[in-house]
Parts: structure tokens; C-alpha cells; sequence
């Protein structure tokens, strides 16, 4: 995968050259138009994490296949990224017109977490709060480099765009 060493536990699968074995955890980010894989990853896994750009998929609804929604959370798309990036360091746009244009933009990764078994959803609910809690402690204190830039780019750490909190975990019952 890009001559990067990756560690034992994770495998990389095209999913339309089928699925072999079972999976403790099984991340679908796209399917092909007029593909629908959705039965057969979940044959083979208890917990399916998606993440997909606003409207692009169905592969990111799993409710119907047995499994139930227990968190989701939004972040930007590095389509949006992008996008503020050049508009804001690479253009002659005004300050004016690029807020404006910042207000437009809507195109965003849902993230869900998927399980369907009670244990293991108890166990990801638990662990995603004390993640969470984490990341709200350190956020002012202890950032990534690329964090100043999504900060200025108007993507921090629970902002709100479009009345929605960016990176906020909200759990299902």
C-alpha cells in the first residue's frame, strides 16, 4: 500500500473480489455505482465503520442488514478542504468573498459506526466517550500540526458549519 509498511493486523481487501474469512472490524469507504456489497460484508464482520462524502453512497446505511447505527460524527471532506485552501492562500479573492464562499460549502464525511452485538457496541461506546473526553482536554494545549490549519480554515475541533458540530461523536440509543 504506497511502500508503506502496515501493521500484520490489518489487511486491505477489494471487496468485489469477494470476502474470505471473518473480520473484527471491516471499513467500507465507497462502492462503485451500481455495486451493493452491504450483504456481504456484513456475513463477515460484528462491527463496520463507514465514512463517505454527503449523498455518494448507499454503502453507508447498514440498518437493514441486522446491524444498528451506535455513533456518528461529521468531519470535512478534503474536497471542502481543499477548496478553503485554495481559495484562501492560492487566490486574489477578497476576505469578504471567501466568508461568503466558506458559507456555501456542504459537502462533508459522515462517519457511522456500526455494530450488532451488545457487548462489542457497549465496549466502542465506552471507548469512543473516553476518546472523546480526551481529545476535549488536550484539544488547546496539544495539536497536531495540521490541526492550526484546519483551524483557520474554519474546520476546528467542534465548529459548527452548517449547524452541525464538526468532529462531535453523537451515540444512538
Amino acid at each position: 500500500m504506497i511502500n508503506k509498511n502496515t501493521p500484520n493486523y490489518i489487511e486491505f481487501y477489494d471487496v468485489k473480489f469477494g470476502l474470505n474469512k471473518f473480520y473484527d472490524v471491516i471499513f467500507v469507504g465507497w462502492m462503485d455505482p451500481g455495486q451493493d456489497f452491504r450483504d456481504q460484508v456484513s456475513e463477515s464482520t460484528n462491527v463496520i465503520i463507514t465514512t463517505l462524502d454527503q449523498g455518494l453512497s448507499l454503502a453507508a446505511e447498514y440498518e437493514g442488514n441486522g446491524f444498528n447505527k451506535i455513533a456518528e460524527w461529521i468531519t470535512p471532506s478534503w474536497e471542502d478542504v481543499n477548496i478553503e485552501i485554495s481559495n484562501k492562500y492560492y487566490s486574489n479573492l477578497t476576505k469578504s468573498r471567501i466568508e461568503f464562499l466558506s458559507g456555501l460549502r456542504g459537502s462533508h464525511n459522515y462517519w457511522y459506526v456500526y455494530c450488532n452485538n451488545d457487548t462489542y457496541c457497549r465496549q466502542i461506546k465506552s471507548g469512543l466517550s473516553k476518546q472523546a473526553l480526551f481529545e476535549e482536554t488536550i484539544i488547546k494545549s496539544n495539536k497536531y500540526d495540521f490541526e492550526e490549519v484546519l483551524d483557520d480554515l474554519g474546520f476546528g475541533f467542534l465548529e459548527t458549519v452548517k449547524n452541525k458540530k464538526l468532529w462531535e461523536i453523537i451515540f444512538s440509543d
